[in-house]
């Protein structure tokens, strides 16, 4: 070939770009990948925490409304029992009156029998 046009010259062939040409290589290229996946990671455990922290307050929150509840009934029990009991304790103070005054006529009776 070269005899027959001594113009011409054999040129070895450029390789075309590859669509990965502009990209590098290096391992500070895949650092940066790695780094993406390890963020994309704690961003889901991240959420997967606050989704379970969410739902622990609520079942907190509606436990604490039980007790609150609860709470509230038990007091009014304890009211309506202390109210009770006053009335126990005023019924007692009379019954123990009636008892003094009985005791001081069981005492005055023989009394009376021995007086002329």
């Amino acid at each position: 070939m070269s005899d027959q046009h001594p113009r011409l010259a054999a040129v070895p062939e450029e390789p075309e770009p590859s669509p990965d040409a502009g990209r590098r290589t290096t391992p500070g290229r895949r650092g940066g990948r790695a780094l993406f996946w390890v963020l994309a990671v704690a961003l889901v455990v991240s959420a997967l925490g606050w989704f379970f922290q969410v739902r622990e307050t609520r079942e907190l929150a509606a436990s604490l409304e039980a007790t609150r509840t609860a709470l509230g009934r038990a007091q009014a029990e304890l009211r309506v029992y202390d109210q009770h009991l006053s009335e126990v304790g005023d019924q007692v103070g009379v019954v123990r009156e009636q008892i003094d005054s009985l005791q001081a006529l069981v005492e005055e009776g023989p009394r009376r029998d021995r007086e002329p």
